[in-house]
């Protein structure tokens, strides 16, 4: 017979372990244990082992956001910048990050970026409406960093274009 393994009074993440459970009939023990929050709960010894229980569940419902702008027109307009410029995977890749438009090491923080274009996008989108606010590069061969960057209108946005080049046959 295996020998019996004692963890009572070791600390899992927020639990501490009490005590161990009569096995159950199919043969499971759990362990109970003591949350930091003072709530009580039941493991298995494994899942406290693993990492897999930390606490009676307390954390996972605690959810702090960092910005609160997570579904906002702004914030999915910064995801895209930076993925266009660093994602190699990204299907547009080869049109910004690909041709060497980057972005500032700055602005891959959305707080930063929030902190010196939150204002003007806010008043923008207040002038024209939140669909005709893009972000547009003032030079369109530098990258995406303070001082090279505006909101636009889609038409502003396209007199301010690369030079189109025909191609001769």
């Amino acid at each position: 017979m295996a020998k019996r393994i004692d963890i009572t009074g070791e600390k899992y993440g927020k639990l501490t372990v009490l005590k161990r459970e009569p096995t159950s009939v199919h043969g499971t023990s759990f362990w109970l244990c003591l949350c930091e929050c003072g709530k009580e709960t039941k493991t298995y010894l494994g899942h406290l082992r693993s990492g897999h229980t930390t606490s009676c569940g307390c954390s996972a419902f605690r959810y702090e956001p960092t910005h609160g702008q997570s579904r906002s027109k702004i914030y999915t307009t910064w995801q895209n910048i930076v993925q266009r410029c660093t994602n190699t995977n990204h299907p547009e890749y080869k049109y910004w990050g690909g041709r060497g438009i980057t972005i500032a090491d700055e602005y891959r923080d959305f707080t930063t970026f929030y902190r010196d274009m939150g204002g003007a996008f806010e008043e923008h989108s207040a002038k024209h409406g939140g669909r005709h606010t893009t972000i547009d590069r003032i030079n369109n061969d530098k990258g995406y960093e303070r001082g090279n960057l505006r909101w636009a209108t889609p038409t502003e946005q396209n007199y301010n274009r690369r030079a189109s080049r025909l191609k001769e046959n």
